[in-house]
């Protein structure tokens, strides 16, 4: 019940995709409930000659972990002639006791709000100068306040106080936080609807920066 929030704003924005792209998705998701077929009954959902999106809106690490089993105790006779991706939520990242192999056999996919990449030039610029400022590693709210002052302060500066109308154009470099902005209405102000999608491959997560393919030896990687 406490996961249902999730699962009604997914259902509502899938409906609503549907209806704007009808030609790019099925007709309608198919609804299960993990808890109440065995493994075998879940073989019914799966198409052996498609890529089977599977989106699981929990944050119980009971649940999900029982998904997952379930999802592998398809094994061999039906997981070895099958394509996964699946798709879960932001906190699946803190669990360290839910299966790697799991993770990485199905291809998991989460969501996230903010992502640091130490492979960034922002990002290891900022991580010096806070080591050299206060004696310490900079935690996530250490970046997020970084890039919140900074590409505000950008805005601020290239458009003054009128900045509002501006700031999907709002050019900005930062370490972490990314910056989506939307108008939720008219007489409304702006809401930030960035994410990053990130996934499980060679045991490592990583940002999703281009469609999955599977190649001849049916090894996934990100296309070029």
């Amino acid at each position: 019940e406490k996961d249902e929030q999730y699962f009604e704003v997914f259902r509502a924005n899938y409906e609503e995709y549907v209806q704007r792209y009808p030609n790019r998705t099925h007709e309608r998701a198919v609804i299960s409930t993990v808890g109440k077929f065995k493994a075998d009954e879940l073989e019914n959902h799966l198409v052996a000659d498609k890529i089977n999106v599977l989106v699981v809106p929990s944050n119980d690490l009971a649940y999900v972990t029982g998904f997952l089993t379930k999802l592998n105790a398809l094994r061999p006779r039906t997981y070895e002639n099958h394509r996964f991706v699946v798709f879960g939520l932001d906190g699946w990242q803190e669990w360290d006791n839910l299966d790697i192999n799991y993770k990485q056999r199905f291809n998991v996919h989460v969501v996230t709000p903010n992502y640091i990449s130490y492979d960034s030039t922002v990002a290891r610029n900022f991580v010096m100068d806070f080591r050299a400022a206060y004696n310490t590693e900079p935690c996530e709210f250490g970046f997020m306040g970084y890039d919140v002052t900074l590409y505000h302060l950008m805005a601020l500066r290239n458009y003054g106080t009128n900045l509002s109308p501006h700031l999907l154009q709002s050019p900005g470099t930062v370490a972490a936080t990314g910056f989506n902005y939307t108008k939720t209405g008219e007489e409304s102000g702006y809401e930030n609807e960035h994410v990053t999608f990130l996934w499980y491959h060679n045991y490592q997560l990583n940002p999703v920066t281009k469609a999955l393919f599977w190649d001849e030896d049916d090894e996934v990687w990100e296309r070029e």
